[in-house]
C-alpha cells in the first residue's frame, strides 16, 4: 500500500497449481463388432480445459474423431469419456485423449482396440464346423477309396444303379435324389468320380450299398473307435452342427468335442489329415478381426 510519505507491504502467498493428467481405460481391449466401446477418461487437475480431442490410429497417423451424435456419445468438456456405438472393425486401433487448453495440451496414455467379427463362442462354433464338414468329410472320402477303389468304382455303381434310381417308383432307402444320381451316372464320356461326392452321398453309399455289417444309428456315447464307428460319429457330429440354431459353442463343450471329432477323422484318415487339423486349431483369434 502508498502513502504519501510511506509504503506498507503485505505478507506473501504462493499458488501451486495441480498439473492436469488425464488417464483413459477399458473394460476390455477386445469388442465384438456390435456393441459399444466405452472409453473412460479420468482427469486429475484443477485447471479447466477448453475442448476434449479424441484421436485414433491404426496402421497409420493419428487422426482425430469426428464426433457424430449416431456413432459417439462424450468426448466433451463436460463428458471427456467416449462411447462408440455399434462398432466396426474400422473402429480397431489406438486411442488416445487430449486436453486443450489456451496454451498448452495434455494428453493421455494409448490404448489400443481390437475389434472381432466373432466372438469366442462363434469362433469355437466355426472351427468345429470346418473339422467336420471339410476335414471331416475327406477322412470319409478316404475311407471310401480304401473300400472301393476307382477302378472298381463305375462297376459297382452299375450293380446298384436300379436301387439308387431316383423315379417315382423306387420306393427303397437306396432312392438318391436326382442331383445325386447324375453325380454317380454322369452323361458319357464322362464318368462318375468320388472326388465330387459330398458327405451325403458318401453316406448314402457306403451304408447302402457296401453290405457292411454294423448296427447304425447308435448314440454317440455308444461308439467305440472303430472305422464305422468314427464314420457314425462325424455323421452325429455333422447332424448336431447343423441343428445348432445358436451357431455358438463354449470352450468347455468345444474342449471336448475337438477332441472326440478330431481324434475320430485321425483314425478315418490313418492319420494323413494330421497337418490339416492342427492348423486349423492353431488359427488364433486374430483371424476374427478380418472382415
Amino acid at each position: 500500500l502508498m502513502f504519501d510519505n510511506d509504503e506498507v507491504s503485505s505478507n506473501s502467498l504462493t499458488i501451486h497449481v495441480e498439473p492436469v493428467t488425464v488417464t483413459i481405460s477399458t473394460k476390455s481391449t477386445r469388442i465384438i463388432r456390435g456393441n459399444s466401446l466405452v472409453l473412460n477418461c479420468t482427469v486429475h487437475g484443477e485447471t479447466r480445459p477448453s475442448a476434449v480431442l479424441w484421436t485414433r490410429s491404426n496402421g497409420g497417423p493419428k487422426e482425430n474423431i469426428q464426433l457424430t451424435p449416431d456413432k459417439h456419445s462424450g468426448g466433451t468438456v463436460d463428458d471427456p469419456s467416449l462411447t462408440v456405438h455399434n462398432v466396426t472393425a474400422e473402429d480397431s486401433g489406438t486411442y488416445v485423449c487430449k486436453l486443450m487448453f489456451d496454451n498448452d495440451e495434455v494428453s493421455s496414455n494409448s490404448l489400443t482396440i481390437h475389434v472381432d467379427i466373432i466372438s469366442d463362442e462363434e469362433f469355437n462354433y466355426w472351427k468345429l464346423y470346418l473339422l467336420c464338414y471339410k476335414i471331416g468329410t475327406e477322412s470319409v472320402r478316404q475311407f471310401f477309396h480304401r473300400r472301393l477303389p476307382a477302378p472298381t468304382l463305375e462297376a459297382h455303381l452299375n450293380t446298384w444303379q436300379t436301387r439308387l434310381d431316383p423315379g417315382p417308383t423306387n420306393k427303397t432307402r437306396f432312392k438318391c435324389h436326382q442331383t445325386q444320381f447324375d453325380l454317380l451316372f454322369p452323361a458319357p464320356p464322362v464318368k462318375a468320380c468320388s472326388s465330387t461326392f459330398d458327405f451325403t452321398l458318401l453316406y448314402k453309399l457306403i451304408r447302402n450299398t457296401f453290405l457292411l455289417t454294423y448296427t447304425w444309428n447308435q448314440p454317440l456315447a455308444s461308439l467305440g473307435n472303430t472305422e464305422m464307428d468314427d464314420l457314425e460319429r462325424i455323421h452325429i457330429y455333422r447332424n448336431n452342427i447343423a441343428h445348432n440354431t445358436d451357431l455358438k459353442i463354449s470352450n468347455h463343450d468345444f474342449k471336448l468335442q475337438w477332441k472326440e471329432l478330431s481324434e475320430a477323422v485321425l483314425r478315418l484318415s490313418l492319420n494323413t489329415l494330421q497337418t490339416e487339423i492342427e492348423d486349423l486349431k492353431k488359427q488364433t483369434i486374430d483371424i476374427r478381426t478380418r472382415d
